[in-house]
């Protein structure tokens, strides 16, 4: 499937693929700071990770600005996908965000309902899990000293379960020049952790109009079901959907019932 590439407002990398009549917006979870730029191999895993979507939607994939300033947060984040948005589409779109793009997804309904038309929060909720802010900022630390093994592994491990730990945590265990990647802006990932460390916006709920789905695992480390919970109780419309016995990384190990159930709600008729 074809792909276009480029920025909107000159800052925000996106690609585009699908041809669906409506536009799909998804804005990344704090990985979005480790990868560079999208080339031919990382459209094509975009496009298999969102073909569920694609004869539905047009997807735009909207990353965050490279060469983050000190002390970015995610409220200047939200203004910059409201900017980015309102400037390439006519007409109010759905959003899905995931993990802390979900967080900002909140803020961007929240503030700007006239161009959210339909919001999922994908392994996401209005505030970070104690545990889960300890984690962002060890993880800000081993960032600053270039440590992205300690990352890597972790990461591996707070994530995901069953076989595809066990997979995962081997291939860490590999050569770090095989496995391990470094980001090509370091410092964005660390200026992406403390912001991740930093967010509750809990308050900002009641102020979100858009039919909203909070969707993901019932165990997960950065979001718990308390979370959860209160995030889809506060939204005035708002429905939730918890995977059972499943952790951050439940949009991989039951990605076939995720998606479908995020497509529903993305299509059907409220």
């Amino acid at each position: 499937m074809p792909t276009t590439t480029g920025y909107l407002n000159h800052e925000l990398p996106y690609v585009q693929f699908g041809n669906g009549p409506k536009p799909l917006v998804v804005l990344p979870g704090a990985s979005d700071a480790f990868t560079g730029p999208i080339d031919g191999l990382k459209s094509w895993f975009l496009n298999w990770h969102f073909r569920r979507f694609t004869d539905s939607f047009t997807v735009y994939y909207i990353r965050r600005p490279s060469e983050m300033a000190e002390g970015y947060t995610i409220e200047e984040m939200a203004d910059a996908y409201a900017d980015a948005i309102a400037d390439r589409f006519a007409e109010p779109v759905a959003v899905y965000g995931l993990s802390m793009g979900g967080c900002i997804a909140q803020l961007l309904a929240a503030e700007h309902p006239e161009i959210v038309d339909r919001l999922v929060l994908g392994v996401s909720g209005c505030r970070i899990t104690e545990q889960g802010t300890a984690i962002a900022k060890r993880w800000a630390e081993f960032a600053e000293a270039h440590n992205w093994e300690a990352i890597y592994e972790e990461s591996i491990d707070v994530t995901y379960s069953g076989w595809r730990q066990s997979l995962y945590g081997a291939l860490a265990s590999l050569p770090a020049d095989v496995t391990v990647s470094v980001p090509p802006i370091p410092s964005d990932v660390v200026v992406t952790m403390n912001a991740l460390a930093d967010i509750d916006v809990c308050d900002r709920l009641t102020d979100i109009d858009a039919p909203t789905l909070v969707i993901g695992g019932d165990e997960d480390v950065f979001f718990d079901e308390q979370t959860l919970r209160e995030t889809a109780d506060s939204i005035p419309n708002a429905r939730l959907y918890l995977f059972r016995r499943h952790g951050h990384g439940v949009f991989d190990e039951e990605k076939r019932p995720f998606d479908r159930t995020v497509r529903a709600f993305l299509t059907e008729t409220l």
